[in-house]
């Protein structure tokens, strides 16, 4: 049998090196999914969520070489539980798997942990979801990407598919005029008296606070929500106004109230992960001026306005349809209505997935 070494994950050390550069020795560049300085406040326990949980990383190896990374979170919102996440594996190799999960699961166990539910990132904020479909194409901004192999690696050692998530993709939308559905839905609300107006930079800060209470509203019975101030918030989303076309963010409000909202990003791949140098930078902006393909990341409405997201839909459409662009619905939970728009318009879909284990 292969001797493995376990070793937590201590900030600032020759670990935290290995643990980072893992991801490196598996995918090429345009796979890289992940926020190193995000991992290293987790580690540091500095993240603006650390205070609401217990966050361990865990790497194992083989000789000198790193095989296997993970953490675990044992949030302060549930104490039966633990998270696993930053899962990677060098080598589809189950031996050296189960090897690492017996470690794992006497770790977790010694805080009072009775299930292991992942891959989450720490927290329901940060990221979460395994790629189960897919693994053809490079990721889009946001998406997960991992190895077909990680699932049935995690089949194998009891975990089972809990929570479905997808993705849709569309052909591309071109000057073919409105979309009937769409348009006649946003019609109706326009008579109802609701207005529609696009987000500016200039009044996202203010616009902020009340996209944080109608996203806390509707996210909270999502599976593995917990709710956070908006200061913690603010500060997880800080950034997220360099890479948003506001003329894509649009606002639908009942007199002053905000009652739904869309948002949509450019497809920036992953040059959105990390540090940005001048040329990184460059690109960004290229593309937000005008991008290839759109991401609905976020469509929020109030549970008394049955049907305003097609009419927000209908804005986006529009949108997209001058740009003559494709575009993404992103990873919508298999239970929510949003997976069915525009069905005579999709052309492939992506799978992901959350998994559950008891401990023994």
């Amino acid at each position: 049998m292969t001797t493995l070494t376990f070793r937590r994950v201590e900030s600032v050390t020759l670990d935290e090196m290995a643990f980072l550069s893992l991801p490196h020795a598996i995918y090429p560049p345009e796979y890289w999914t992940e926020d190193a300085s995000e991992i290293q406040t987790l580690i540091a326990g500095t993240h603006p969520l650390s205070s609401r949980h217990e966050f361990e990383a865990w790497v194992a190896y083989k000789g000198d070489e790193i095989v296997l990374r993970a953490a675990l979170t044992w949030p302060h919102a549930d104490d039966t539980c633990v998270y696993l996440g930053y899962f990677e594996s060098l080598y589809n190799d189950f031996e050296l798997f189960q090897a690492f999960m017996n470690h794992l699961d006497q770790v977790a166990k010694s805080r009072g942990a009775q299930r292991m539910i992942g891959p989450i990132q720490a927290s329901f904020w940060v990221s979460y979801r395994m790629l189960l479909s897919g693994y053809e194409d490079t990721p889009f901004t946001g998406e997960p990407y991992n190895p077909p192999y990680y699932p049935v690696l995690w089949e194998a050692v009891g975990f089972e598919l809990t929570e479905r998530y997808l993705s849709n993709f569309f052909k591309r939308i071109e000057a073919v005029g409105p979309h009937q559905r769409l348009s006649k839905r946003y019609q109706q609300f326009l008579d109802k008296g609701l207005t529609f107006k696009d987000a500016k930079a200039k009044e996202w800060e203010a616009i902020l606070p009340q996209v944080y209470q109608l996203l806390s509203e509707l996210y909270k019975g999502f599976p593995l929500f917990e709710a956070i101030t908006y200061v913690e918030f603010k500060q997880i989303f800080k950034d997220y106004q360099q890479i948003l076309d506001f003329t894509m963010v649009k606002l639908a409000y009942d007199q002053a109230r905000l009652v739904g909202f869309v948002i949509t990003v450019p497809d920036y791949g992953n040059l959105v992960y990390g540090s940005l140098n001048p040329l990184t930078l460059l690109r960004i902006l290229r593309i937000r001026h005008k991008a290839e393909r759109y991401t609905v990341m976020y469509l929020g409405v109030d549970e008394d306005y049955l049907g305003l997201g097609s009419a927000l839909t209908h804005l986006i459409y529009q949108a997209i349809e001058k740009r003559s662009a494709y575009a993404v619905a992103g990873m919508i939970h298999h239970t929510k209505v949003t997976k069915n728009y525009l069905p005579d318009m999709q052309t492939k879909q992506h799978h992901y997935g959350i998994f559950e284990r008891t401990l023994q």
